[in-house]
């Protein structure tokens, strides 16, 4: 399967850890963790999620994914935040 330049984009915005367990998996993209009752359920996702990762974003996070609004935003303005978004940094002084 061939990715189109933004499907690369976004999927290198963020970092997907696997954790096994005896029985099923934890898959964690970004800041955000989902546990499987199967490897291959979570396999299953991960390939879906490659493929599309708007759509997939959408099913796991949808109160935290943010779609961009091309027609309302300059061509200058910054990419707006996709999902899963990452928690701010705290600055303690």
């Amino acid at each position: 399967m061939t990715h189109t330049r933004e499907q690369i984009n976004q999927l290198k915005q963020w970092n997907v850890e696997l954790t096994f367990f005896n029985r099923g998996c934890m898959v964690k993209v970004g800041c955000k963790s989902f546990a499987f009752e199967s490897v291959e359920q979570a396999m299953a996702e991960i390939a879906a999620y490659t493929k599309d990762p708007i759509g997939v974003g959408k099913k796991y996070a949808p109160e935290e994914f943010v779609e961009p609004q091309e027609a309302c935003v300059p061509e200058s303005a910054p990419t707006p935040p996709r999902w899963p978004m990452e928690p701010p940094i705290a600055v303690h002084r």
